[in-house]
């Protein structure tokens, strides 16, 4: 055993020594860790093929007048490979091991009188155990990337239209004068720091930092125009992150059968390890450094203990801003409060391996997933209520003045429809039918723009059902929110399929600009997730 601990050690100093390489702000080498790689060794613990992405909505005639205004609204998008342990090559995921694990504790705690088989029954949890570290932390390491993503863009998006105000720092109860703050969009890279470690938790814990910086760094880089909300907006959502936490949806399209059962099981039990990271933001203290597109603020790394608990550890990201940004912050933020993560996960196989598991397999774990994510984000959503009602008589409202609600044409949070695709998502949830329900993915993907919070989708390499999946939902969210037909929707996705950044996205990773899906496997997809059927280049390893 000690001889794995070794080798393990010895694998994530290699790791490291690669990620402080990619880390450094003069690197001009991999740029993205695409899907082809995501069993190589020396990439574990980074993200596959993490991309963000926009779509702005404009209003009037597509020429060149119309584009150099502000767009009327604008969605992005996180989309990353699942967060798995492709390198460990074993058919259970961290959900099933742990499973395994806490039924040989079971039987030997049951058993206590043979010492022979007592022996041989902890060597057999020691293995399970070192299997169960050595998973979590690349499929931790995986999703944490997606998530200081979702987070620095959305921290971006508020700090770009903070009131210019150089009196006393601001909370939500002050009026400045409507100056707008202007920049020209700064990616948020993060500073390397480096660490003294003599153990293999101390190289865990950099690992964690690094592939966290350097992916979610070069993916933001990426975005060459940030659209800012309102200053009420900026002010409301910090205001909102400081309370209630940082929500995102992670939305899975892995199956429960096969391979993508194992990964399912590993991203779900890396998504609840999230809820053990936070962030906080602090003054900058580096006076050379300026707010730029090449250097910004850094993002430092630190372990706390997590003082709810004596299981876990409490990660905290610290992002420093320059003084004249920091005090524009809620009076809360600049106190040091800490934003939580409040992670939630929605899964729904789609493919013909879905196909099979609802035929002859299980779905237990989907729906197991699916009713542990409800009940948190039951829990968040009446949080979210009460503080709006505490603090505010009118909500949020789209740049162009239609608020974030579900129906969009109300001066107000329409709380009743969200209260009833809550309660449709639940059912839909709790039946016993085994179907692929799109209806399911697309009542949360709304709920969750309600709420403001970050949204993520995967499935196992975030090319071919991820990008089925985000063009269906940008068309319906053109239809829902800004009147186009509804029987147009899968017209303009599959013109996004044609056309968008999708296509690019599968080019960049296999070299081909089609879609790895089969005839047969196209079948199998639900209608609303079928390529064009001239984009197709069959099953890809990728």
């Amino acid at each position: 055993m000690s001889e794995k601990h070794r080798t393990r050690l010895a694998s994530y100093q290699e790791a490291l020594q690669t990620y402080n390489q990619y880390c450094s702000l003069d690197h001009k080498g991999l740029s993205f860790k695409p899907s082809t790689s995501k069993d190589d060794p020396s990439l574990k613990f980074i993200a596959t093929n993490l991309h963000y992405q926009e779509m702005r909505v404009y209003v009037g005639r597509p020429d060149d007048t119309v584009f150099s205004l502000p767009p009327v609204a604008i969605y992005d998008y996180i989309t990353f490979g699942a967060p798995t342990a492709f390198v460990c090559k074993s058919k259970r995921g961290l959900k099933q091991l742990e499973e395994k694990r806490d039924k040989n504790l079971a039987r030997m705690l049951a058993t206590p009188g043979d010492t022979n088989k007592k022996h041989l029954r902890e060597r057999k949890l020691e293995l399970i155990d070192f299997e169960i570290q050595e998973r979590r932390d690349i499929s931790l390491c995986q999703a944490a990337t997606a998530l200081v993503t979702s987070f620095i863009m959305k921290l971006d998006r508020c700090l770009a239209n903070l009131p210019s105000y150089s009196g006393p720092p601001l909370n939500s109860e002050t009026s400045p004068t409507r100056t707008v703050y202007q920049k020209q969009n700064p990616p948020l890279p993060i500073s390397n720091n480096n660490f003294s470690a003599s153990s293999l938790q101390n190289y865990k814990n950099q690992i964690y930092n690094q592939s966290s910086h350097n992916f979610y760094s070069l993916s933001f880089a990426s975005n060459n125009h940030t659209h800012s909300y309102t200053q009420a907006q900026s002010l409301l959502l910090l205001e909102e992150m400081a309370s209630l936490g940082f929500l995102i949806e992670f939305e899975s399209l892995l199956s429960t059968h096969g391979a993508e059962l194992a990964m399912l099981g590993d991203m779900c039990v890396a998504i609840k390890y999230l809820r053990n990271c936070c962030f906080r933001i602090s003054r900058q203290l580096e006076e050379n450094m300026s707010w730029s597109s090449s250097t910004c603020s850094p993002m430092k790394y630190e372990r706390r203990k997590f003082v709810t608990s004596k299981e876990h550890s409490h990660y905290v990201f610290d992002v420093s801003l320059p003084e004249d940004l920091f005090n524009r912050l809620p009076t809360a933020l600049q106190n040091g409060s800490l934003i939580r993560t409040v992670p939630i996960l929605f899964t729904q196989g789609i493919n013909e391996q879905q196909s099979i598991a609802n035929a002859v397999g299980s779905t237990a774990l989907q729906k197991t997933i699916n009713l542990e994510s409800f009940q948190q984000l039951e829990l968040f959503y009446q949080r979210f209520k009460n503080f709006h009602a505490a603090r505010y008589q009118q909500l949020f409202t789209a740049p162009r003045g239609r608020p974030l609600s579900i129906n969009g044409n109300k001066a107000q949070l329409d709380f009743a429809a969200v209260d009833s695709h809550m309660q449709k998502l639940e059912r839909l949830i709790r039946m016993d039918k085994k179907e692929k329900s799109v209806e399911l993915l697309m009542i949360t993907a709304e709920i969750s723009r309600c709420l403001h919070a970050s949204r993520s989708t995967s499935c196992k390499s975030a090319k071919d059902r991820t990008g089925m999946a985000i063009t269906f939902e940008q068309a319906s969210v053109l239809s829902q929110r800004h009147n186009m037909n509804y029987k147009d929707v899968l017209i303009v996705a599959n013109m996004m399929r044609t056309s968008g950044v999708r296509r690019e996205n599968a080019l960049k990773n296999t070299g081909k600009d089609k879609y790895a899906f089969s005839p047969i496997q196209l079948h199998f997809l639900p209608e609303e997730y079928r390529a064009p059927s001239n984009l197709l280049c069959g099953a890809l390893n990728s």
